[in-house]
């Protein structure tokens, strides 16, 4: 079986949500993940018929209803999990101005002691020059 996913963060805007919902619907993705979503007033939810989600305060995932998952708890605020097949997908994100030790610890500590594949995605905002040729900025 072919999974398709979707990666994008939407800057908590309703257009771009709505928009990556649209073309998540039209591409026939089965898996949308979210950062910086936007959430109705009062709701930390992703409207989105057809769909099932996880939400977090940053981040969220939503799945197609007609493929089977379940929500994972985690322990990590700024993260989400939903078990799919024999798969964890996880979709995180991190501000640049915070520090992304504990989150990193975190995910890591989550693929050590777990016996699933793991698809990470996210929103990480950090540099890195551990790639030759190769420097980030955020």
């Amino acid at each position: 079986m072919r999974t398709t996913f979707l990666y994008i963060n939407t800057n908590h805007c309703q257009s771009s949500t709505l928009n990556t919902i649209a073309v998540a619907n039209e591409r026939n993705i089965d898996i949308l993940l979210l950062t910086e979503p936007y959430y109705l007033v009062y709701q930390q939810k992703v409207c989105a018929p057809g769909w099932d989600a996880v939400c977090g305060p940053r981040s969220a995932i939503l799945v197609r209803k007609d493929i089977i998952h379940s929500t994972q708890p985690l322990a990590c605020p700024d993260m989400v999990a939903m078990c799919i097949g024999d798969t964890l997908v996880v979709c995180s994100y991190v501000s640049p101005s915070e520090d992304h030790t504990g989150l990193f610890s975190f995910l890591q500590q989550l693929t050590a002691g777990n016996s699933l594949g793991i698809v990470p995605a996210g929103d990480f905002n950090c540099t890195t020059s551990l790639i030759p040729g190769y420097q980030t900025c955020s």
